[in-house]
């Protein structure tokens, strides 16, 4: 019973204190109500509401993250106040709503060999290790900017899975032009920045000190069933050499339809399908130019599987009314083979 008494008498003391909030870290939502950003599967307890009535009314520090501490999700430019608190003592002691879920796909900072957990999608992510790194050093002067690969393991309640992600170096990172989401899983993560870039002084970084900045997020169809073409701005795509065979592409309505074969049968295969550069070839009828990406999570078996992927064009097609005003027909290129898309 103190506890229930307790927060009350904190909140009638301070009631007539203002709070101003005037800004916010962009996308770093990703538990609302874990004022301290403490993360893990318990993050809200009663530090957070500690934390939130030392800002609001004694000065504290700012919340890590000021969208986490907007309990109610009102937004604006005032939007952690008195409110919020109520919310809050509401959901911990009385038995009131869950705080405002977080917009899904935040950017996330996991250092190497950490976890973090995504309570929205009840997901733990591991930075598990960096395959490579040729990014180029910073002051170096590269005719190629390089590109890093990291692993990530992801556990859920279907089990464990491993995703690489890359980037490129360069400006290309630097800049944020480099943000190419990979779908595996039922997820798309993207990995927007590895921490730090190289340097020539230094010579190579050892693996602890590597932070990945990625976000996470649900695609717009399933994966693995009916995943999307992804157009991108990364040269990293037309650098990669398949390890499967592509044996035929087809469109039917607005899905693209591949059929691939590749060494496998242990375990679960993914297909990324992205359109490289993220613009049509002003040619008559515009072309659209696709790469493929294959996953194996590390699959030890030698059976040879043929199986067809569904593809939707969705983004594509999104794209091309953005260049031209209207749907119409476009030819995609896949390695050696053309199809047509007709609307």
């Amino acid at each position: 019973m103190k506890r229930l008494i307790l927060i009350p008498l904190l909140l009638g003391s301070f009631l007539l204190v203002p709070c101003v909030a005037h800004g916010s870290a962009e996308g770093c939502c990703i538990h609302r109500g874990d004022v301290d950003y403490s993360g893990g599967p318990n993050s809200i307890d009663i530090s957070d509401i500690v934390f939130l009535v030392n800002y609001i009314f004694m000065g504290g520090p700012e919340p890590p993250c000021l969208e986490q501490a907007d309990i109610n999700d009102t937004g604006g430019p005032n939007y952690v106040d008195i409110a919020d608190l109520a919310y809050l003592v509401d959901y911990m002691f009385s038995g009131g709503p869950e705080p405002v879920p977080c917009k899904i796909g935040p950017q996330i900072a996991i250092p190497f060999g950490e976890s973090f957990y995504v309570p929205e999608l009840d997901l733990i992510i591991t930075f598990q290790a960096v395959i490579s790194d040729s990014r180029c050093p910073v002051g170096a002067l590269c005719f190629w900017e390089g590109y890093a690969e990291i692993l990530m393991k992801l556990a859920d309640s279907a089990g464990i899975h491993y995703v690489v992600l890359p980037i490129m170096g360069g400006i290309s990172e630097a800049y944020g032009f480099q943000a190419m989401p990979i779908e595996a899983y039922s997820y798309r993560l993207t990995l927007y920045q590895l921490i730090p870039m190289p340097e020539l002084a230094t010579g190579p970084i050892p693996d602890e000190d590597y932070t990945a900045i990625i976000s996470v997020d649900f695609p717009s169809a399933p994966v693995g069933t009916h995943g999307e073409v992804i157009p991108t701005s990364s040269t990293w795509i037309s650098y990669q050499t398949p390890d499967f065979t592509f044996d035929s592409a087809w469109v039917s309505a607005d899905t693209l339809n591949i059929e691939v074969s590749y060494s496998g049968g242990c375990r679960y295969h993914y297909f990324s399908v992205y359109m490289h550069p993220a613009a049509f070839a002003e040619s008559f009828p515009p072309r659209a130019r696709m790469y493929i990406l294959q996953h194996n999570d590390y699959d030890p078996c030698d059976a040879w599987i043929t199986e067809t992927r569904k593809i939707s064009l969705g983004p594509v097609i999104d794209l091309y009314i953005q260049h031209y005003g209207q749907t119409e027909e476009f030819i995609i290129d896949i390695y050696d083979q053309s199809v047509m898309y007709t609307p």
